[in-house]
């Protein structure tokens, strides 16, 4: 779905930045320093390993400040 947002904002000549972490699947949030572990059991079961969530929420997190920034034109 981000991927499809991504390209219509290109199309449009809209400045977009997206993030696609393909081995993570679902339930990204989070800094990356304590991914959680019961992603996986239950009904709440998602996919991709918890190093792979682990980056991706770690590389998310960083980029939230620097897409504020942007968005709110406040230096960071």
């Amino acid at each position: 779905m981000a991927q499809n947002i991504a390209e219509r904002r290109a199309e449009a000549k809209r400045e977009t930045v997206s993030l696609i972490f393909t081995d993570v699947r679902q339930m990204l949030s989070g800094t990356g320093w304590n991914p959680r572990t019961k992603d996986n059991v239950g009904p709440i079961e998602t996919g991709g390993t918890l190093a792979a969530k682990a980056k991706a929420q770690a590389e998310a997190w960083q980029a939230t400040p620097a897409c504020l920034g942007r968005t709110l034109g406040v230096q960071h």
